[in-house]
């Protein structure tokens, strides 16, 4: 238990839960590369990257320069970073120096990429290919042209190869993923044709690991799942029973405030609510800066205080949220109030959020707040 007002706990036994199930699928731990960008999807990076470290995960995936450093300082010499995202130029030299492996997204940058890294360096990359996404990447037919370039920069070593899937967690819509796969594999027979064997080819993420479990290739990069959630509502509903993934954040307040209001008192702004009975209020110190949404204001939201279920009122605040007491007996300042995570048999996930008007799983966690205070329990 800690002493202050607002805080995230991880629980590193869910996270090790976690990963044996997914591991279990993919053929190893060793076949898992953990997606930590978005610092660790609002996990936070230094800590997922510590347990996730200790449990054997040597994979590793982040979107930002300076998020591939940090990895590297927790995670040691040893471990495999790969870059997923664009770099800046002023950045190159570091990566290199830092044995971070970097995902080409278009082949237009490499000449000023070679041009950055030092010439004591070598500069790993994975080239990027376009299987339907229309994001980024290299068509199969571009390939050729590629490697011959590639061929003319001795500093940049091609080591690896990935796409990424559009629409891996749909169960009704598979032809756009088979399609994908088929451009992949072409993709991967040009690489070899011209360039020889690559040590990483990666296409599945959590989504593709559950549906597609033949195309894991040289690992899966696992980010949602990893944090105890499935990608969608739907493929909860098919694999939770016999793969039950456990969120591993709970977020958690505390009440600083306690007041009555009588019949007809309205409280918080737009004086969106009003007392039809005598109400006893509460307040946490948490609102949408923190990465509460205000979509929740006036849904049916609810929070957990002391095992129950306890609804919110009025409008979700910049920094405070009103919960509605007045059913709950021995409420006291101080209390704990569990806005994500469980308390005795009840539990609040973001799956509900998602019921309250949040539209997306991924964005829900990204959005807590970086400087709430994150511990390992």
């Amino acid at each position: 238990m800690t002493d202050k007002l607002t805080w995230i706990e991880l629980s590193r036994k869910n996270v090790e839960h976690n990963l044996h199930l997914l591991a279990n699928k993919a053929g190893g731990v060793d076949k898992i590369c953990a997606v930590v960008k978005g610092d660790a999807y609002g996990h936070g990076i230094d800590k997922m990257v510590t347990i996730l470290s200790s449990l054997g995960i040597m994979k590793f995936a982040v979107y930002h320069p300076e998020e591939a450093f940090k990895v590297r300082a927790i995670a040691g010499p040893q471990a495999l970073i790969i870059l997923l995202g664009f770099a800046d130029n002023a950045y190159i030299s570091l990566l290199a120096r830092n044995q971070i492996q970097c995902l080409l997204l278009n082949r237009d940058r490499l000449k000023s990429i070679h041009a950055a890294i030092p010439n004591e360096e070598i500069l790993s990359i994975h080239l990027k290919v376009d299987t339907g996404m229309n994001r980024f990447g290299l068509a199969a037919h571009e390939i050729p042209r590629f490697v011959e370039e590639i061929k003319s920069l001795p500093k940049i070593q091609l080591t690896g190869a990935a796409t990424h899937y559009a629409n891996a967690w749909n169960l009704t819509q598979t032809s756009y993923a088979r399609m994908q796969q088929s451009n992949f594999d072409k993709a991967l027979n040009a690489l070899k044709s011209v360039n020889g064997q690559l040590v990483h080819c990666h296409i599945n993420n959590t989504a593709a690991l559950f549906n597609y479990p033949e195309t894991t290739f040289s690992f899966v990069r696992s980010g949602i799942g990893i944090y105890g959630y499935f990608p969608s509502i739907d493929m909860r509903n098919k694999y939770l029973p016999d793969n039950p993934l456990k969120p591993i954040l709970s977020f958690k307040s505390r009440i600083v405030s306690l007041r009555g209001l009588k019949v007809g008192e309205h409280a918080g702004y737009d004086i969106s609510f009003e007392a039809k009975r005598p109400t006893r209020i509460a307040l946490a110190p948490v609102g949408y800066s923190d990465g509460f949404p205000f979509a929740h204001s006036e849904t049916g939201a609810f929070v957990l205080i002391h095992g129950q279920r306890v609804p919110l009122i009025g409008r979700v605040n910049m920094n405070a949220i009103f919960m509605d007491v007045t059913d709950l007996e021995g409420v006291n300042k101080g209390d704990v109030v569990t806005i994500l995570g469980s308390d005795g048999e009840s539990s609040v996930s973001v799956y509900d959020w998602m019921d309250w008007g949040t539209p997306h799983l991924y964005e829900s966690l990204t959005k807590l707040r970086s400087g709430i205070c994150r511990i390992v329990v």
